[in-house]
């Protein structure tokens, strides 16, 4: 996972990644979006648009990196936003496990909390579809274990039609 935190880029550039090996895979692309950054800063003429061309990325290795997980980026940056308090990120404590600590089962959580935010925020123009075919779901599906064991298979064949398609990263 990378989040570039780009409103603290004029103080301080930094990468998060909770992927394993971190090394030099980001010099390209933040050289690039320096520059992009840099250009639309002259554009509204910001007096310190030539400062950020200076300033060199700090990566964070959290704790909680992973090295077999790579498909939940989406989840670590979420969970990151979720909690950026304006501070300094090595300071963050998340109180999230490692890969090491078995976190398996908290990401499935957090990936659901998110899901359940996105499908029934007021914003989404499906939310009340979604709403229904879930009440539909729960009532056709009324024992709770054949109900888990349903939803067990469709993520696991999701996860094999998501690795099956899996585009390896250019970075």
């Amino acid at each position: 996972m990378c989040a570039f935190s780009i409103s603290t880029w004029l103080e301080l550039e930094m990468i998060i990644d909770n992927s394993k090996p971190y090394e030099a895979k980001y010099k390209k692309v933040c050289d690039v979006l320096k520059n992009m950054f840099s250009m639309h800063l002259k554009e509204v003429q910001h007096p310190r648009a030539k400062d950020l061309l200076n300033k060199n990325p700090t990566i964070l290795r959290p704790k909680w990196g992973t090295e077999e997980n790579n498909t939940d980026c989406g989840v670590f940056l979420m969970m990151h936003m979720e909690n950026y308090n304006g501070e300094n990120a090595r300071n963050w404590n998340l109180e999230f496990p490692t890969e090491e600590e078995g976190n398996r089962y908290d990401i499935i959580k957090m990936r659901m909390r998110f899901a359940a935010k996105m499908l029934s925020h007021e914003i989404n123009i499906h939310r009340e579809e979604m709403s229904k075919q879930a009440l539909e779901f729960a009532d056709r599906n009324k024992e709770k274990k054949a109900r888990e064991a349903l939803i067990r298979g469709a993520i696991r064949v999701k996860k094999e039609k998501q690795e099956s398609e899996r585009v390896q990263s250019s970075i």
